[in-house]
Parts: structure tokens; C-alpha cells; sequence
């Protein structure tokens, strides 16, 4: 439907044509990767809720994040975060799933050398 919208703000003059190439482009994206994103908020909701529980206030500064924060690696059942958050053990299927430069809103705290995600928001392409 973007795509239909698009081509007759282009026919009508109402956007030249490398703009309507762009918006077409990106429509296309979105249409591909948003609902793989919302995949991947589900499972990361799914781990976030298997998190053991943890006192926040006994942690660290550099042991606790509460932040939105884009994917900066993904490997076969880990994620990291910008700033060194991870690796976050995740499903292989979220994993999968994920693409560095992708982000979210989240909560992550390091116990005992390991990275927890405690929290997780929308996962942005």
C-alpha cells in the first residue's frame, strides 16, 4: 500500500523521482524487517522474563544499564549491546532474528561476570 501511495505522489509531482525510489525502498525494508522485529521483542521478552531476580541498588554503576541501545554483535545464541553489554545468551531463533545496527530499550545487569537481560522495549529495525 506504501508502495501504491508512493508511485502517485511521484505520478502527480508531488515528490521527485529519486525520492519516491527512496520511500520505496523503504517501505519495502520496513515491510521486510518489522515483523522480524517484533519476532525478536517476543523472544527477548521471553528471556527477559526467565531472569533470575536481582537487587539493582547492590550493583555496580558499569554493572547495570537501563538504556536504549542498538544490537552491536550477534553471534549463535548471544547478543551484544553498544557499550560492551554482553554476551546476553538468547535463543538460537533470536539470534537469528537479530541484526547489529537493530535497537532497543532495555535493562541488562552483570552478576557474577555475565550479562542478564532483565528488561527489553520495542526492537527497532
Amino acid at each position: 500500500m506504501t508502495n501504491e501511495l508512493v508511485a502517485w505522489l511521484a505520478v502527480h509531482d508531488y515528490i521527485d523521482t529519486a525520492t519516491a525510489e527512496d520511500a520505496s525502498a523503504r517501505a519495502s525494508d520496513a515491510a521486510r524487517d518489522l515483523p522480524l522485529a517484533d519476532r525478536l521483542a517476543e523472544l527477548l521478552h521471553d528471556v527477559a522474563e526467565a531472569a533470575a531476580a536481582i537487587d539493582v541498588d547492590a550493583l555496580a554503576d558499569a554493572d547495570w544499564v537501563e538504556d536504549h541501545r542498538a544490537i552491536s554483535d550477534v553471534e549463535p545464541g548471544r547478543l551484544w549491546f553498544e557499550g560492551g553489554i554482553g554476551p546476553i545468551a538468547v535463543p538460537r531463533q533470536a539470534s537469528d532474528l537479530a541484526r547489529p545496527g537493530w535497537s532497543a530499550s532495555i535493562t541488562a545487569a552483570r552478576t557474577a561476570g555475565r550479562w542478564q537481560l532483565l528488561e527489553i522495549g520495542f526492537v527497532y529495525p
